[in-house]
């Protein structure tokens, strides 16, 4: 059986999904559906016109962009396209926001066989667009509420599990793993404060990816943390900080990630109260007066019964 997969290439989440689904004898297809040529062409900080039109006509502009986006890479996805098979049984999107309609209807009457399933792991508002949902026959999403609104299944993100119960690994008290550019510049104002405030108090680890030429005083790079790196730093952390996007609702993938590696969270996400994976192991601040404390940072792991999302599980239930 023959699978394309649409999905972004972000750290080894598509290499983990590949090799489960040929450990199940599925052939698959890969094309990676984000493109920096897509957020190139969308940002809106390139000229000041466009600013100034995008703050009086937000939604009109927003279009306009998107489609300008989509013409720029809709030959880059023709030519990836051409050379696809000519026959799948599934073709599973992951977000999916920057991919062209144009070539969604191709594949769509290309592969009228074919089972088609998109997996939501951003929130539906922080999507560029969302009305590639159309064109799907399943549903999931990692936001409960998302799916309570739009009638999807909620499904949790997944990863590697680490068998972890050796306290003495645990060298560093707080990881800071993510991306700053000039996007998301509050993250990186708070991620400063944090880091300002308690590096005397508490020995970290930092990693911040520099996307584009945004500034910051605190140690920076310009090539991504490994995936395998970035578990062995959760797996040598006793907590990981996550600062959540402007609007974000749903838990990112860390929080996951944190769960099999006995790593506690602390984040400024208010709405993970609302989600399975929620515990006393997660521990919710303030963004604009964060107090973080030894009471939750130097206590012990406290071991539950949550339930881990294996990619093995995942898969199960995206192809059920």
């Amino acid at each position: 059986m023959n699978i394309l997969l649409l999905m972004p290439d972000f750290f080894d989440y598509p290499k983990m999904i590949i090799e489960e689904l040929q450990s199940r004898k599925f052939n698959v297809d890969f094309i990676c559906n984000e493109s920096d040529k897509f957020r190139s062409c969308f940002s809106y900080k390139k000229k000041i016109i466009r600013r100034i039109f995008r703050k009086l006509f937000p939604r009109y502009m927003r279009q306009k962009d998107i489609i300008r986006a989509e013409k720029v890479v809709d030959k880059l996805y023709e030519t990836q396209i051409a050379k696809l098979r000519n026959d799948y049984d599934y073709v599973i999107s992951i977000k999916g926001d920057m991919f062209p309609e144009t070539q969604y209807s191709f594949l769509r009457n290309k592969y009228q066989k074919a089972k088609f399933i998109i997996y939501q792991w951003d929130d539906l508002s922080l999507l560029m667009k969302t009305k590639q949902s159309k064109w799907f026959d399943k549903h999931y999403s990692y936001n409960v509420e998302d799916c309570k609104q739009n009638g999807f299944q909620y499904l949790p993100m997944f990863s590697k599990r680490v068998c972890i119960r050796n306290t003495n690994i645990k060298r560093y008290d707080i990881a800071i793993i993510g991306t700053i550019d000039h996007a998301h510049e509050k993250r990186l104002h708070i991620i400063e404060r944090i880091y300002d405030t308690y590096n005397k108090q508490y020995n970290f680890y930092l990693f911040l990816y520099r996307r584009d030429n945004i500034i910051t005083h605190l140690p920076s790079y310009t090539e991504k943390l490994p995936f395998d790196n970035y578990v062995n730093a959760l797996m040598e952390s006793k907590c990981v900080l996550d600062i959540a996007l402007i609007n974000q609702e749903g838990p990112t993938t860390r929080f996951n990630d944190a769960l099999g590696t006995d790593t506690k969270v602390i984040t400024t996400n208010k709405n993970i109260k609302k989600y399975p994976i929620f515990s006393d192991n997660i521990l919710i601040i303030d963004e604009d007066n964060p107090v973080i404390g030894d009471e939750f940072v130097l206590t012990p792991y406290l071991h539950n019964n949550l339930e881990f999302m294996t990619v093995e599980k995942w898969c199960d239930i995206i192809l059920s």
